[in-house]
């Protein structure tokens, strides 16, 4: 019997595809707290479903119909906010949870007209704070009042929290947690699955691209790379693409040699247990890009998977440190780096495999242990 009640405030792609969402989910379903997720996706549709202890009530905001995407801030923002506290207000949860960078107004509005809560508001930092209220003094105080007033902040990795401590000065959280973007237990101890695809015009192996096919993740220049490959090896992408590649992508397409869909995160794990290796980019133009935390480069390296990613520190020094894989010497704006770099993976392939094999993934990628800290915390 569920005891408590977690909210959580978030916008999103969508649920199915928000793996970190998921995880909190299920952790603290194990816990006896059931959880309703406000949500607005990408598709900005209004539904509402039940599914093992969780309410997801997907809600749409009029003014996104209105204005196109990255714009309007001004009528959408209140907007959210409006909705928000309306659906805040018919419940009486434990702890409200807001995710992500989106919420600064949601959290102001909680914190200056709710002090005598007596639940705990816990703000989920999936990003960077944006740049202006990193950089520009103006906005610094107000970003510093957030993060110091909410009950706890929760970060990605201790590199983004370093970044935001340097550049907001008097930061004192009331309490801080570090949740890394790991799988979850089941996840890494899941037997492998197969995967047939049928679009590929021949049987060799292929290299997998997980996420968005976008220029901030260096897609073109690994595609120019793909080129020297493609007879060796065939490509899947599990993401958008951008529609600026739909030329390259119809070659490849004709010769059938791409796969391209968008899929849920439970369907994930059988299209990497079956590549042959892996590409993570992340294009360094911005701070959040450069100390990224990809849950994507989790997943492969748990599952034996070698991989080539750029010289981020947050992925370069967990590659170097298991020896699963090539750091480039750049962030992958080079397509001969890559190519050098695939060249290395193809010779070494099975030694990545089996430097990866030595580790106990449950040990070293315990998200478990970070979350039930924090679940812990919410329970006290």
């Amino acid at each position: 019997m569920m005891m408590d009640r977690a909210i959580h405030i978030i916008k999103s792609p969508s649920y199915n595809s928000d793996g970190r969402l998921q995880k909190w989910v299920k952790q603290l379903n194990k816990y006896n707290i059931s959880s309703t997720v406000f949500i607005i996706e990408d598709d900005n549709c209004e539904a509402v479903e039940e599914n093992d202890n969780v309410t997801i009530s997907k809600k749409s905001l009029f003014f996104r119909k209105i204005f196109k995407k990255r714009s309007g801030y001004v009528f959408k923002v209140p907007e959210y906010l409006f909705k928000s506290v309306l659906f805040i207000r018919k419940s009486n949860p434990k702890v409200i949870i807001f995710h992500d960078v989106q919420q600064y107004l949601n959290l102001l509005w909680h914190l200056l007209l709710n002090s005598n809560r007596s639940h705990k508001v816990i703000w989920d930092l999936h990003e960077l704070p944006h740049d202006i209220l990193l950089t520009k003094g103006i906005f610094k105080p107000f970003l510093k009042f957030l993060l110091n007033n909410v009950d706890a902040v929760v970060y990605t990795n201790i590199e983004r929290r370093k970044y935001i401590k340097i550049n907001v000065k008097g930061l004192n959280e009331r309490k801080y947690f570090i949740l890394n973007n790991f799988p979850d237990k089941k996840y890494l101890i899941s037997s492998t699955e197969s995967v047939i695809i049928n679009s590929f015009g021949n049987s060799n192996p292929y290299i997998l691209w997980l996420g968005a096919g976008i220029e901030t993740r260096n897609f073109g220049a690994f595609l120019k790379a793909f080129r020297h490959f493609k007879d060796q090896f065939n490509l899947v992408v599990i993401g958008k693409i951008d529609p600026k590649f739909d030329s390259e992508l119809s070659t490849l397409r004709f010769e059938k040699r791409i796969f391209n869909r968008f899929v849920d995160q439970s369907e994930i794990k059988k299209y990497i247990d079956n590549c042959f290796l892996s590409i993570v980019l992340y294009n360094t133009s911005s701070v959040n890009n450069l100390l990224c935390e990809p849950n994507r480069l989790y997943q492969l390296v748990s599952r034996n998977i070698p991989v080539v990613v750029g010289n981020n520190p947050t992925m370069a020094n967990l590659i170097n440190k298991l020896k699963v894989g090539v750091v480039l010497p750049d962030d992958g704006v080079s397509s001969n780096e890559i190519i050098r770099a695939i060249h290395m993976v193809i010779e070494n392939n099975e030694k990545y495999k089996e430097n990866s094999m030595r580790n106990d993934y449950s040990k070293i990628f315990s998200w478990e242990n970070q979350i039930n800290e924090i679940i812990d915390f919410i329970i006290k």
